[in-house]
């Protein structure tokens, strides 16, 4: 293993496996989890540089990720249930169709990380940085949104039951359906400042929280 220095993310070192240190890892944590921790070794991947990395269908349930370098990483259909990636940086990742219940993203660099019919119940984004997001057909039940930057990601079809939007910024980002974004919920938030949103909602928001619409 070995390490670079990088400028451009907030950790100064980061550590580089090769494809078999990686392939052994992913054994252990295998091991680890069929065992319930009696054989093998929970994954850690903290500083690590996985730019790219193709991680489709791997199960890393409980894996440490963070500060992790995971731009452009590929975690689609993956299982990250319970996986840290607190302050990692992780723009332009695909999450598509993983099931990620009760991760921890927050504080990470989720700019136009892809998260479309993804698993999100019980997932925290406190403080994290999402925009340009595709939360399209996601599922977000009790996610922790307070905080979070969401500038004009997408939600199309996504679902939201006690979700927390305290302080949430969602300028510019595409919703549609108070089925799918209960208006409770959203008036906790930061901002709605020009969000996509249907007629009906829109209404409501007119009616009972109005400063969301205004410029912040």
């Amino acid at each position: 293993m070995s390490e670079i220095k990088d400028p451009l993310i907030r950790t100064s070192t980061l550590r580089i496996n090769s494809e078999e240190d990686l392939k052994n890892i992913l054994e252990n944590h295998r091991k680890w989890l069929g065992s319930k921790g009696k054989e093998g070794a929970c994954a850690d991947l903290r500083f690590t540089n996985l730019y790219k990395t193709n991680l489709k269908g791997c199960n890393l349930a409980y894996a440490d990720l963070q500060k992790a370098y995971l731009m452009g990483t590929e975690f689609e259909d993956a299982c990250l249930i319970g996986a840290n990636f607190k302050f990692a940086w992780a723009c332009n990742a695909n999450f598509d169709g993983a099931n990620l219940q009760k991760a921890n993203f927050k504080y990470a660099d989720l700019t136009a990380a892809a998260f479309i019919n993804a698993d999100l119940t019980d997932v925290n984004f406190e403080n994290a940085t999402c925009p340009g997001g595709f939360f399209m057909g996601a599922v977000f039940k009790n996610a922790n949104f307070k905080r979070a930057d969401l500038h004009y990601a997408e939600f199309k079809g996504a679902t939201f039951e006690g979700a927390n939007f305290q302080e949430t910024d969602f300028q510019g980002s595409i919703n549609y359906g108070e089925e799918n974004l209960p208006i409770d919920q959203l008036c906790k938030a930061k901002t709605l400042f020009k969000a996509e949103l249907d007629d009906e909602i829109l209404d409501k928001i007119k009616n009972r929280c109005p400063r969301l619409l205004e410029k912040p």
